[in-house]
């Protein structure tokens, strides 16, 4: 899926984004903002220290509520820059709230704008990288990143993949 030519919002305040998800604010990075990237639908992401940062995060609803009002993202993509596996680059939880799934195993979109992210902000510098998520739901899931540009001027991103179909079913509309 080739996406459209990211665009980078505003940085957010680290220390209020964290307690959305019940982190300090120590455990976001310093090196990259937190900030609403869309290459299509607007995503906030947020870089973290480690892994075990990402495995302690927890949505609090009533501030993922305000501060998606405020800073108006569809949802959320927390993320490293360490595999689950020795092949991935980074790894991700996705996280939303109703009406949306809670936490997505693997989403194409917020990949595509996390990778933009990453070259933009110099935390990946190769052009070509393998994202990881979902594996501690037991739905691990690979997708291969392509940035193409420059840090100063990313053009577009594109990921890829295989998918398993999970459910099938049929809408009826009466009529």
């Amino acid at each position: 899926m080739t996406q459209r030519k990211p665009l980078f919002r505003s940085p957010l305040e680290k220390a209020t984004v964290a307690a959305v998800f019940g982190l300090p604010p120590e455990a976001v990075r310093d090196d990259g903002p937190v900030q609403v990237v869309s290459t299509g639908t607007e995503q906030l992401m947020v870089p973290l220290r480690s892994m075990d940062w990402l495995r302690r995060a927890v949505v609090d609803v009533s501030r993922y509520r305000a501060l998606q009002q405020a800073a108006g993202f569809f949802s959320a993509h927390l993320f490293v820059t360490e595999g689950a596996t020795p092949e991935g680059k980074t790894f991700a939880r996705h996280m939303a709230i109703s009406p949306d799934l809670f936490e997505d195993p693997v989403t194409g979109s917020a990949t595509g704008g996390m990778g933009a992210y990453l070259f933009r902000h110099r935390l990946v510098t190769e052009h070509d990288f393998v994202a990881e998520q979902g594996h501690w739901m037991g739905r691990p899931g690979r997708v291969a990143v392509h940035v193409e540009g420059t840090p100063q001027d990313v053009q577009w991103v594109s990921v890829a993949g295989t998918a398993v179909v999970v459910v099938r079913g049929t809408l009826d509309i009466p009529g």
